[in-house]
């Protein structure tokens, strides 16, 4: 069970590795800037559209296990209208017509992802779906790397298309525990409950993607491509070590103060091991294969990056089973302010570098003001 939820967050990272390669060196650059594009304009809707996110999702569902079905139905009714909402501002973007249809679709069907994923870790479905997963996913990867002459839109409607076959099965496999009826009173309800799930997804958004955005607006396409490659790296670290953690998330909840510590204390060793290796694998990776030069310097930031994002993981447990949402939103907003001021700052005198100098930043006083926080309050509420 554990290895398959790790493999399936594993095979999430190497798909972005491999898929990211494809593109850079088999396709043209129209592709890759394309595809960049196309994602960019997603995550600014997706955060919207996903609202409370992963962690409300699997927070409610491991607390009432019995009425799951009333609450897969109410998270189904309020992802269609969030995604409603989307659409109406997505049809008045200036963009072809193909492209916002996919966005739309796209959208809809990984809204939906983040619900059936909490299902199939609470119901323990990972084995079957690990196995799937990478039958659907090497089949895409193959295809396009055949396909090598594949022009920008085919590629977007086969990238959907692979996102639409993953849905049809999640949906087939947990059919049992889904009995939708749309509810607009429901689906409210849902989004007020997950307010701050929400406010702190959007402020985390704007903290750790500011420097993605703001390279795009102040250099160039092909530079905001490189760099999507090298925050793909930083997001595929980030996502590796936090599947390791999450397989375990429904008991974090339930940890006393001892267990809680013990874990935060052995976190921390594991977190600058991983951190040591992801950077390796990021010195290796960008020189190699992607032929994006990067030198020591930028490496030893990446590792500090990923270090104090595992620190940053671990205090996002505590402050939810806290039931602190508010005080992570704020610390989110702060953090968001600083990536967006220093990556104005920093991108054109310091350029690739300086976004990622930014983004580090952004997350080094997040954990500050974390501690801050903690240091402030009584032991025995930490």
């Amino acid at each position: 069970m554990t290895i398959a939820n790790v493999g399936r967050r594993l095979l999430v990272a190497i798909f972005g590795l491999v898929l990211n390669f494809i593109l850079i060196r088999y396709n043209t650059a129209e592709v890759l800037n394309t595809y960049v594009y196309f994602i960019s304009i997603y995550m600014l809707f997706y955060i919207f559209a996903n609202w409370g996110g992963r962690f409300f999702n699997t927070k409610k569902i491991s607390e009432n296990p019995k009425g799951v079905n009333s609450l897969v139905s109410s998270l189904i009714s309020s992802k269609i209208i969030l995604v409603v909402f989307s659409t109406l501002i997505i049809i008045f973007l200036p963009l072809k017509v193909e492209i916002k249809i996919l966005i739309i679709v796209f959208l809809f069907l990984k809204s939906l992802t983040q619900i059936f994923d909490s299902l199939i870790l609470y119901r323990k479905k990972s084995q079957i779906v690990f196995v799937t997963e990478v039958l659907l996913n090497t089949s895409f990867l193959l295809f396009i790397f055949l396909y090598n002459n594949i022009n920008p839109i085919s590629f977007l409607l086969y990238f959907v298309i692979l996102e639409l076959l993953k849905s049809v099965y999640y949906f087939t496999i947990l059919k049992s525990e889904i009995s939708f009826k749309f509810s607009i009173n429901k689906g409210y309800k849902i989004l007020k409950k997950s307010i701050y799930f929400f406010g702190i997804s959007i402020a985390g958004f704007v903290a750790s993607k500011a420097d993605f955005y703001i390279i795009g607006v102040l250099i160039d396409k092909q530079t905001m491509s490189y760099y999507f490659i090298i925050s793909s790296l930083s997001g595929i670290s980030m996502v590796i070590y936090a599947s390791i953690i999450n397989t375990f998330e429904t008991s974090i909840y339930r940890f006393n103060n001892t267990l809680f510590k013990k874990l935060e204390h052995s976190l921390k060793s594991f977190g600058l091991l991983f951190s040591i290796v992801a950077a390796f694998g990021f010195y290796v990776s960008l020189n190699y294969l992607y032929k994006i030069p990067v030198d020591i310097k930028f490496t030893v930031f990446f590792l500090i990056n990923i270090f104090i994002f595992t620190l940053i993981n671990f205090e996002m447990y505590r402050f939810t089973k806290l039931e602190k949402q508010n005080i992570i939103l704020i610390i989110l907003i702060l953090s968001g302010i600083i990536n967006l001021v220093f990556s104005f700052l920093l991108i054109n005198k310091m350029g690739l570098f300086g976004a990622f100098l930014a983004n580090t930043l952004g997350l080094m006083f997040n954990y500050l003001f974390l501690r801050f926080y903690l240091v402030k309050k009584p032991i025995n509420e930490v």
